[in-house]
């Protein structure tokens, strides 16, 4: 065999897997699906509603807006927008999407108890907000384990 006839014989088979993992997509969004869209949503919402809250509280000069909260606000921002990608890839089929979902959620539910916790680090508004994320991605873990086990 010539590496040209190697080559020719392998590289269908590897643009065609590649090409079908790329364009493959779920027949149906299960309701679980939908429920963990709605989860990431939220989330990213929230990520919005914060750099804006914080927009504002900084124009007005208010003390509520600290360094600290404002790097929070675009870590959140980043990883509310990362897990939205993820989510939409994982509904296109990506199993690496889909592995990812959860371990981002664990990362930032575990991440938002801990700086909810952490003694004056932010603001009390900001607390319930790391809070509010935390459930949400409990919400979204449980809706990625039960999307998994009807598989």
């Amino acid at each position: 065999m010539t590496i040209d006839h190697g080559v020719n014989s392998i590289d269908p088979m590897v643009n065609t897997e590649f090409h079908h993992e790329q364009n493959s997509t779920p027949h149906t969004v299960s309701h679980k699906a939908g429920l963990l869209s709605k989860w990431v949503g939220l989330y990213l919402a929230i990520a919005v509603v914060t750099l804006v809250v914080l927009g504002l509280l900084s124009a007005l000069g208010s003390k509520e807006a600290t360094s600290s909260a404002w790097i929070h606000a675009v870590i959140v921002a980043f990883f509310a927008a990362l897990l939205e990608m993820r989510m939409r890839a994982a509904l296109r089929g990506s199993r690496r999407a889909s592995v990812a979902l959860p371990i981002i959620a664990t990362v930032l539910l575990i991440a938002n108890i801990i700086e909810a916790a952490a003694p004056g680090a932010f603001p009390t508004w900001m607390r319930f907000e790391m809070v509010a994320i935390a459930g949400l991605m409990g919400g979204a873990i449980i809706a990625c384990i039960r999307e998994r086990a009807w598989r």
